[in-house]
């Protein structure tokens, strides 16, 4: 009996000994990497080579985007973007990141609010992510002035304008009615003229002796008239005045 559980021992010793020379504390630490946590990328930058507060951004327009990033872990990364108001093309990979070019889409509709999301994956699938706004955070054109003078009330060869400056591109009409509302709408089959943000224009409405058929108010009565101006995202602003034509 004895012998029997010296022989049974000495067996347990000798698989001991044996897989310890076969390496099984190295695989086992080797192992236990592999329940380390992984680190997310970490980006450092995320820019545009336009300043929409400095720049007028219009629909169509392209942008070069530069993302830095780098992994703890020095795992490669993989890029990703995200916008509904633009599109990207020609994603280039850098030593320290990549360059996209953006697109704003022709149908954007607005340039208040223009967010583009960049996600960086490493080869395990932690991601991080960081977005940036190119909007101008305005949300339509603004006559920056609007100065009108002359009277109000006009005989036959009188005259009234109106000088004015927008701060956004477009173009803009000189239009009249004579139901006495503040607003109108922008008629595209109506004379149109292309006006560059914050250029100083003057417009001169003539009472019954006008040749121009936008300015000349035609017969006696009550009109408003406006100046309109519709900017590169559709959207409209416009001032107005009410005169009173008489024989």
């Amino acid at each position: 009996m004895g012998n029997t559980i010296r022989a049974f021992l000495a067996g347990i010793f000798a698989a001991s000994a044996a897989l310890g020379g076969a390496g099984c504390g190295e695989s086992y630490i080797a192992d236990m990497k592999s329940f380390e946590k992984n680190e997310s990328p970490v980006i450092d930058t995320f820019t545009s080579n336009i300043d929409p507060l400095a720049v007028e951004i219009y629909p169509g327009m392209e942008m070069l985007l530069t993302v830095k990033a780098h992994d703890i872990e020095g795992d490669p990364i993989t890029y990703a973007f995200k916008s509904a108001q633009g599109t990207m093309r020609n994603l280039v990979h850098t030593a320290d990141g990549c360059t996209v070019d953006y697109f704003i889409k022709s149908t954007c509709g607005s340039s208040d609010s223009i967010p583009i999301t960049v996600i960086a994956t490493d080869d395990k699938g932690a991601s991080s992510s960081r977005t940036i706004d190119m909007g101008d955070g305005t949300t339509g054109p603004v006559f920056s002035s609007s100065t009108w003078t002359g009277s109000t009330t006009l005989a036959s060869g009188g005259t009234m304008s109106v000088d004015f400056s927008v701060d956004r591109s477009g173009f803009y009409q000189v239009r009249f009615q004579n139901s006495l509302v503040s607003t109108i709408d922008f008629d595209m089959s109506h004379a149109s003229f292309f006006y560059t943000a914050g250029d100083p224009k003057t417009v001169i409405f003539h009472a019954l002796t006008g040749t121009d058929e936008n300015t000349n108010l035609p017969a006696a009565g009550t009109y408003n008239v406006y100046v309109l101006l519709l900017d590169k995202f559709n959207r409209l602003s416009c001032v107005s005045n009410t005169v009173t034509v008489i024989d």
